[in-house]
């Protein structure tokens, strides 16, 4: 996984990037939306598509090692639990 990085590096602390007075109310909105912006779109591109590749790496390795533990009675479909970071979810299984 890739480490964050701010463009610029410093954020808000770069002066070149957010001047001590803002030329106008709409440069410092923009300023702030940018370092908002960066924030979801790592969270988007970077951190939900790698953890969901690990949730599906650990619910397979469960799979291999037996632990299906839940059969859906009408549809038939597969489920595994799985913990991640102590928190519980149900995983659908191939």
């Amino acid at each position: 996984m890739n480490d964050m990085v701010f463009v610029p590096v410093g954020g808000l602390k770069d002066a070149s990037y957010s001047p001590t007075t803002p030329t106008n109310e709409t440069s410092i909105r923009a300023e702030i939306q940018g370092i908002s912006d960066q924030l979801k779109d790592y969270i988007n591109d970077i951190l939900i598509p790698n953890f969901g590749s690990y949730a599906t790496t650990l619910a397979l390795s469960q799979v291999i090692a037996g632990q299906v533990n839940i059969v859906d009675p009408i549809t038939g479909k597969k489920y595994v639990e799985v913990v991640i970071n102590g928190n519980h979810g149900i995983m659908e299984v191939a």
